[in-house]
């Protein structure tokens, strides 16, 4: 998986794909526990949508573990990328109550409601469309979400199976906000284990039955643990 984060030449106005149902529902779910509720930090309860001409890539994070899934999907402009920021728990409940059927997104710079007296529908917007069914979702800037690190090849700590990854971060257990340690490649990182558990939770299920390898890796200058198995990555903050 190619990690990019999204950039201002991105423009929204040219999101325009269609993803299958089932797809999009089992990558959203992948994202669980990288989102917050803080209210000071709005954009952080987004998730963001990037196109590319044959997938989508969904990033999200808390500050403290950022999580991007890679979705086939295709696009209306294959050769320019869009970006934008939508709630990420309107979206996982619309679609996860959607038919398994095709999914369009569509982002909606002016909405031009039959009421006038509507003036949130005239916000920019996403329209998502399944079947007889649409929902608008507020639109935020993709500019506004924090940048996500970059893992590059010459991080690579260590290179494993997704059963031995497991086996390895599972005995953790569910924990929230405990720090621990977790070794790598000969390194020692302290870090939010409850973080580690959930990446790999995710990974797990969104990887569920492939045989893809796991990388474990660190970006030098920030010391971010990140983890990357096919079309699902996770970056972890340490604090070594």
């Amino acid at each position: 998986m190619t990690v990019q984060t999204a950039t201002r030449q991105e423009v929204q106005h040219k999101l325009r794909a269609s993803v299958m149902q089932q797809d999009l529902d089992r990558a959203l779910k992948a994202h669980a526990g990288s989102t917050s509720a803080d209210k000071s930090l709005p954009i952080l309860a987004t998730i963001h949508i990037q196109t590319r001409a044959d997938h989508l890539i969904l990033t999200s994070t808390n500050m403290e573990l950022a999580q991007m899934t890679r979705v086939p999907a295709r696009s209306k402009w294959p050769d320019n990328a869009g970006a934008v920021c939508v709630d990420y728990k309107t979206l996982k409940e619309y679609v996860a109550l959607s038919e398994p059927a095709r999914i369009d997104l569509d982002y909606v710079p002016e909405y031009r409601s039959l009421v006038a007296s509507h003036l949130e529908h005239a916000k920019p917007h996403l329209r998502v469309r399944c079947a007889r069914d649409q929902a608008h979702l507020k639109a935020r800037p993709a500019s506004d979400f924090p940048a996500v690190p970059k893992a590059a090849p010459d991080g690579v700590l260590e290179k494993i199976t997704l059963k031995e990854f497991k086996a390895r971060v599972k005995p953790i257990g569910s924990v929230k906000k405990r720090s621990g340690t977790f070794e790598a490649g000969g390194r020692t990182f302290t870090l939010n284990l409850g973080a580690l558990y959930r990446a790999q939770q995710n990974l797990s299920s969104y990887e569920k039955g492939t045989d893809y390898p796991v990388f474990i890796g660190s970006v030098p200058e920030t010391g971010v643990l990140w983890i990357i198995c096919h079309n699902y990555a996770a970056f972890i903050i340490t604090s070594s």
